[in-house]
């Protein structure tokens, strides 16, 4: 909004002329494509029901069903990307993992002193 639409809102709010001001934003956002929230355009809709029988009332419920309709096709139109997984954890070692160890690699001394001793067997 530029500063003179800004100024006549604040201005009829002030003036306590509320349905003028919400009546002007609403043609605003409309005029100007600003995109709302389906929750604001429901919000919208509630507050238009107490002015039933005003002589704008069927004007601004088009706009603002505008909104939604907008909001709908706006919500359809995106492209849903799949999610990727989500990365498994690292694993974790654990106290039971700890348990297990694997061989120990031998030293070539303890080789050395196995291979003497097969050596003495009687055969």
């Amino acid at each position: 909004m530029n500063a003179g639409e800004r100024n006549y809102v604040f201005v009829t709010v002030g003036a306590g002329d509320v349905f003028a001001a919400i009546r002007s934003l609403i043609n605003l956002v409309a005029a100007k494509g600003i995109p709302l929230r389906p929750h604001l355009a429901q919000l919208c809709s509630a507050w238009l029901d107490a002015y039933i029988f005003h002589d704008e009332y069927e004007h601004l419920r088009r706009v603002i069903e505008g909104f939604s309709m907008t909001n709908y096709i706006q919500a359809s139109a995106i492209r849903r990307l799949p999610v990727p997984p989500k990365p498994r954890p690292p694993l974790a070692v654990t106290d039971k993992l700890r348990t297990r160890r694997l061989p120990a690699v031998r030293s070539a001394a303890a080789a050395q002193f196995d291979s003497d001793e097969i050596a003495t067997w009687p055969c």
